[in-house]
């Protein structure tokens, strides 16, 4: 299968055998709830990129049941090939690969994390203004 630019239509579900990608190319989920499902997916070399264009996290899916050279889960990101996919609105380096469905898709951070982030914030900034209370309160300066 070779396009340089595939473009799935509302709602349709398309599936490939290999997808073999040899230059830059584009897919772009121009209508909602569509799904790509291929069973190999081969990046011919480390220097051509596929960008997945109007994609949403909820409704779009692109699934790839063996990927060379990747690796399943969280601890590939960054690397190639996981790298040479792009989702229009992230980084390349935020592409992963499901363990357990499949789906390859930008790893977005969970509510709970930015939670944590902003407890931390908040928590840091407490006790940076009791410390220097103290400091302040015994005459230090």
């Amino acid at each position: 299968l070779y396009w340089p630019r595939l473009t799935p239509k509302a709602a349709q579900k398309f599936g490939v055998t290999s997808l073999l990608i040899t230059d830059d190319s584009i897919i772009d989920f121009a209508g909602a709830g569509s799904s790509l499902a291929t069973i190999n997916l081969i990046f011919a070399s480390t220097s051509v990129s596929l960008t997945i264009t109007n994609w949403s996290l909820a409704s779009d899916f692109l699934y790839a049941s063996f990927w060379d050279g990747a690796v399943r889960g969280y601890d590939a990101q960054g690397n190639p090939p996981m790298n040479q996919i792009t989702f229009d609105g992230w980084t390349a380096n935020e592409t992963g690969w499901e363990e357990y469905s499949d789906r390859i898709r930008p790893n977005v951070p969970e509510p709970s994390t930015y939670g944590l982030i902003i407890m931390s914030v908040f928590l840091g900034g407490f006790a940076f203004r009791r410390w220097r209370a103290r400091r302040n309160a015994s005459g230090q300066s």
